[in-house]
């Protein structure tokens, strides 16, 4: 079995993005995730092989950060999510979460979490608007 988190700060989109391709789920409101939520699923390669895909939604509040990530030691798949979504900026500096990368990865550090992959997902594209001036 494969183990999957997903990490980052609040509301940028972690359930959301896990219901969907995890549950295949949409989401219709807005729940926050309290400390860490599972969810199972299978796919199958392109040879045939069944891959069983464990995965924590872990929540973003201040609370729960390093119990999470002291529970996503056994995760070969780390998740590290950020909202690409800013009303006073279109740099990417400025996007929410973006910021707190450096203290996501030393929280992981801290906690001896060795992914094989850890992923940086910037989210919300779909609702970005870009300025082309």
């Amino acid at each position: 079995m494969i183990i999957c988190g997903f990490i980052g700060e609040r509301e940028v989109g972690k359930t959301t993005l896990v219901s969907k391709y995890f549950r295949h789920q949409e989401i219709t409101q807005y729940n926050p995730t309290i400390a860490v939520e599972v969810s199972y699923s299978s796919y199958v390669s392109d040879e045939g092989t069944v891959l069983r895909v464990k995965c924590w939604d872990t929540s973003g509040e201040n609370k729960y950060k390093n119990m999470v990530c002291y529970h996503l030691k056994e995760a070969q798949i780390i998740v590290l999510m950020f909202d690409l979504t800013n009303s006073a900026s279109t740099h990417m500096f400025y996007c929410i979460g973006f910021n707190k990368i450096d203290e996501w990865v030393a929280r992981l550090k801290t906690e001896k979490a060795n992914p094989k992959v850890l992923c940086l997902v910037g989210n919300k594209i779909d609702v970005v608007k870009i300025n082309t001036n």
